[in-house]
């Protein structure tokens, strides 16, 4: 049996004490462009494992472009301290100029913490890191390689989610979860410091640690990504309360063919959901290695 294609991420999902006031900081820092707002239905917090969600705001966002890559968020509590936890740590978005956006966000909900530079893994990328308002980390990368591509790729100064992070306890089962499951490409896998985490983990700046990237279906010119890291032993499993979303990047929705090939332990069997950013997909969400949630949906009905 043929495992099926992954991708392309659709949306990236992230929590906030107050969904709207977040929500407002993306549309004026950040370009990006509200799309829906509504409570999160009783079923769809039943198939993430959240029934305390049932209910609470929650507000969808895309980026000018339109292209997948979206953002949605859902209230609930502020995220613990950037890359203390497993899991989801980061959502990377391709922007048009790194310096430019840097002095952009100064004064503003976004705190840099990481200021732009090029980066040596790969060639003809300069990236900055900063945190929002509820904590969320965003990873904001140029690639020189876009920048002459036509505007739909890299529309306005801000565009789509093209990577998300995820730090796992366990390098080997995490990376083990989706080569067992989906059709997937590796683009890079080096040893590499990371001198943000071992910060906020209070260890050596000098320390490597294992990244590898998985490059997903999609079609598009700039491939979504998937980067696994190598955690430092010293982050924890998020503690968040029974029923609740963990705080920071919750959720990644990916999409997938079908539900026809696919052996996972879905939290909920899939269902229909006719509202953005699913539009009659069937929806269904498991736990990865790394203990993150992973929302699928399938481009047929099946």
């Amino acid at each position: 049996m043929s495992k099926p294609p992954l991708g392309p991420i659709l949306s990236a999902t992230f929590v906030s004490p107050d969904p709207d006031s977040s929500a407002d900081a993306y549309v004026d820092c950040l370009d990006q462009v509200i799309v829906d707002r509504r409570p999160v239905s009783k079923e769809l917090a039943q198939s993430w494992g959240a029934p305390a969600v049932a209910g609470r705001q929650c507000v969808l966002l895309r980026p000018r472009s339109a292209e997948p890559g979206w953002i949605r968020i859902v209230q609930g509590e502020r995220a613990s301290k950037p890359f203390t936890t497993f899991g989801w740590l980061a959502i990377e978005i391709l922007v048009k100029d790194t310096d430019a956006l840097s002095h952009q966000l100064k004064g503003t909900a976004f705190r840099e913490i990481g200021a732009p530079e090029d980066l040596g893994v790969v060639n003809g990328v300069r990236a900055m890191q900063a945190v929002g308002d509820a904590g969320e980390v965003l990873y904001l990368t140029q690639r020189d390689e876009v920048q002459g591509f036509r505007c739909r790729h890299v529309m306005g100064e801000v565009d789509r989610i093209f990577i998300m992070v995820l730090g796992a306890p366990d390098f080997g089962r995490a990376k083990a979860f989706y080569e067992d499951h989906f059709s997937l490409s590796i683009g890079v896998d080096v040893a590499t410091a990371q001198p943000l985490k071992a910060e906020a983990l209070g260890i050596s700046s000098s320390v490597e640690h294992r990244m590898l990237t998985f490059v997903l279906a999609g079609g598009q010119e700039v491939a979504g990504k998937i980067q696994l890291d190598e955690h430092p032993s010293r982050a924890s499993v998020s503690q968040h309360r029974a029923g609740e979303l963990p705080g920071g990047v919750a959720l990644v929705t990916f999409e997938v063919p079908s539900f026809e090939h696919l052996a996972l332990p879905f939290i909920e069997p899939p269902r229909a959901f006719d509202h953005p950013p699913y539009d009659g997909r069937l929806v269904a969400t498991c736990v990865g290695a790394a203990g993150e949630l992973i929302e699928l949906a399938a481009r047929s009905g099946v």
